[in-house]
């Protein structure tokens, strides 16, 4: 029993009892402290290993070519991000992970309980990578088109042709998305398929709307502020429907870049490797006395030197280049299988 003495001055507490009173509250206080550090590592390594699986089922469905699947996600959501230097994660809590050799377009953060992952093959006109989409099941996904425009409903046809039955998108002329109603979605994307100067209608003035143009001449990734449709990324159109769906699937304009960056890498690959295919089937068709033209050189010009070096404009020039190439190549391999040489691809 602790015993109080009482002086002139009031009651007092031997020096003792304040010295276990203080350091029993210095050994509670650390005893939390561990405590609390220890369920913040227990969170570090549950949000590690919850991006790591992740990423695995990125990295199955990469592997996947052509299909479309939700994916159950963590419960504190996922972020994918790319700088401008493109270093580009997966990022859920306080643990991220780089992209790897995945070839990701997503948007940036997605706080459902189930992502859909769409993998789609880029061919040259062989397979050189899996594309993969990434959507919020919620995020509302309006197109815009103008009626009156060859490319625009060309674009638009080919679209709804592609798109899985999952993904689900709208679709609106200009007049139509003029008068569309705000339907109470948290975040709103909008893809303008023409040559004019993209809006916000008034029923979404104020909303969480990102928007990115496609014209016959470029794509544009635009910033919304006040309403004002501003734009904050430009580079010229690349002709070709994995390309527009990469643009529509971004988060912005760096992730964009980023991914076209890292499927050149995988082209470069993949192309080295038909060039020494089409060089041996070369040297054994004129061995078998056979008359079969290989293109060795056109395949040669898929590969890319030094791509982190390209700016924006060779780049995508480089991507029309890529489109153009891979025309005559499909072209000289229906060539090679009627005149009865072995094929290329």
């Amino acid at each position: 029993m602790m015993i109080l003495k009482k002086n002139k001055k009031g009651i007092t507490l031997p020096f003792h009892w304040i010295f276990i009173l203080v350091a029993g509250g210095l050994i509670l206080a650390f005893f939390f402290s561990i405590a609390a550090k220890q369920k913040a590592l227990s969170d570090d390594k549950l949000a590690l290993s919850l991006v790591q699986s992740v990423d695995v089922v990125f990295e199955m469905s990469e592997s996947s070519e052509g299909t479309s699947q939700f994916i159950p996600l963590p419960k504190k959501g996922i972020s994918f991000v790319c700088s401008k230097g493109c270093d580009c994660y997966i990022q859920t809590g306080s643990a991220r992970k780089s992209f790897g050799s995945n070839i990701i377009f997503s948007e940036k953060n997605i706080d459902s309980a189930q992502a859909v992952v769409w993998s789609l093959p880029w061919t040259v006109p062989f397979r050189a990578a899996n594309l993969l989409y990434v959507t919020d099941p919620e995020t509302r996904k309006i197109v815009v088109y103008n009626a009156e425009d060859k490319m625009s409903v060309d674009i638009l046809r080919k679209l709804q042709d592609i798109l899985p039955d999952n993904i689900i998108f709208e679709f609106y002329t200009l007049a139509q998305f003029n008068a569309v109603s705000f339907d109470g979605s948290d975040f709103t994307k909008i893809f303008f398929i023409s040559s004019l100067q993209p809006f916000i209608p008034q029923s979404l003035q104020g909303k969480n709307v990102d928007v990115v143009g496609i014209n016959p001449v470029n794509i544009n990734f635009y910033d919304v502020s006040d309403g004002v449709v501003v734009s904050k990324g430009v580079m010229s159109y690349p002709g070709d429907i994995s390309w527009v769906l990469a643009a529509i699937f971004s988060a912005d304009y760096d992730m964009f870049v980023c991914g076209i960056k890292s499927a050149l890498r995988r082209l470069n690959n993949v192309a080295d490797v038909f060039f020494h295919r089409s060089e041996a089937l070369a040297e054994e068709s004129e061995r078998l006395g056979l008359v079969c033209f290989y293109p060795s050189d056109s395949i040669k010009q898929l590969i890319v030197e030094d791509i982190n070096a390209l700016d924006d404009v060779a780049l995508f020039n480089k991507i029309i280049s890529i489109n153009r190439i891979s025309g005559d190549l499909k072209n000289n391999n229906d060539n090679l299988i009627q005149s009865s040489c072995p094929e290329l691809f």
